[in-house]
């Protein structure tokens, strides 16, 4: 048995990892992404670091088996649905606590709209589309859509935020100098809420963490391209909740973008289907459910 283990260990790729943590001496684990959760969990399994808690925060608005791992101690998950999902997949129900899905408290602050779209030289008339891709995400089909964003009957300010990505960086800031619209291209950024709240629509993959800080910041979305599993999840939650529509090739966006965009009354739908999200569950999207996150770590540790 045990040596099937250390197998599992060295085909995961996480024997070095070992070292570091016995090293560290950790406290607390807590993991964001399933994978590490199912390494720790192995790691815990082959009898290394067994007294230290394992806590996974599910970041995604459904659940899926690759969150599940044996030597998980605790869930932090965003919602009461989420919960039910794990109950219903086995998991006891002292190890599942509801505290919203953790993002930043400068969300919860509201934003003068008009006030930032001076602080970045943007016309208060003007529309404006924020571009996210998730690492490289949809920016490896975007680059023909760009092009034939040049098509449509107004001129856009566009906003790409590449995060750490520098060879789709300059690539976007090549094809800017081109384009009719006003295309800025951004690298990583701390002021993605000030960006949120400038935006009309947002072009997306559908992570957890994103679309719960465009939900915050009632921003309309368009999830393009999305994958199975999670994925396919959390946009069947949006497109259910009437808070995104998708679109799964470059013409379907291209119309999709133009009619949200020439009927505000839908963007304002939207918008006000957000909010109601928000209300109706006590603790996930909030920003400050971060502080709930925390205290129920300290109780475990």
């Amino acid at each position: 048995m045990a040596s099937a283990m250390f197998k599992k260990i060295n085909r995961f790729g996480i024997y070095h990892l070992i070292p570091t943590l016995l090293r560290s001496k950790p406290d607390v684990i807590i993991s964001t992404f399933p994978i590490a959760a199912g390494m720790m969990s192995l790691i815990k399994e082959a009898g290394w670091l067994r007294s230290v808690p394992l806590i996974t925060v599910i970041t995604d608005h459904s659940v899926h088996s690759a969150w599940i791992h044996p030597q998980t101690d605790l869930y932090l998950v965003g919602s009461d649905a989420v919960k039910m999902g794990l109950l219903e997949m086995g998991v006891e129900s002292d190890k599942v606590k509801v505290t919203g899905i953790p993002i930043h408290p400068k969300f919860s602050i509201e934003q003068n709209r008009s006030r930032l779209r001076n602080k970045y030289h943007i016309g208060q008339d003007q529309k404006v589309l924020l571009i996210m891709g998730g690492g490289v995400g949809i920016f490896k089909h975007f680059q023909p859509v760009l092009k034939q964003l040049d098509n449509m009957p107004w001129k856009l300010k566009i906003v790409i935020i590449c995060g750490h990505n520098q060879k789709l960086y300059h690539h976007f800031m090549e094809i800017s100098r081109s384009s009719k619209h006003d295309i800025q291209v951004e690298a990583f950024v701390n002021n993605i809420n000030e960006w949120m709240a400038i935006a009309d629509v947002m072009i997306t993959k559908p992570g957890g963490l994103t679309i719960s800080e465009a939900i915050a910041s009632e921003l309309p979305m368009i999830i393009f391209k999305p994958l199975g599993g999670q994925e396919a999840d959390n946009t069947h939650f949006l497109l259910s909740s009437g808070i995104a529509i998708a679109a799964d090739n470059r013409s379907e966006l291209i119309d999709q973008l133009n009619h949200l965009l020439a009927n505000e009354s839908i963007l304002d739908l939207m918008r006000a289907n957000m909010q109601m999200q928000t209300m109706r569950r006590t603790e996930a999207l909030r920003p400050g459910c971060g502080r709930c996150c925390a205290a129920s770590v300290s109780v475990l540790s």
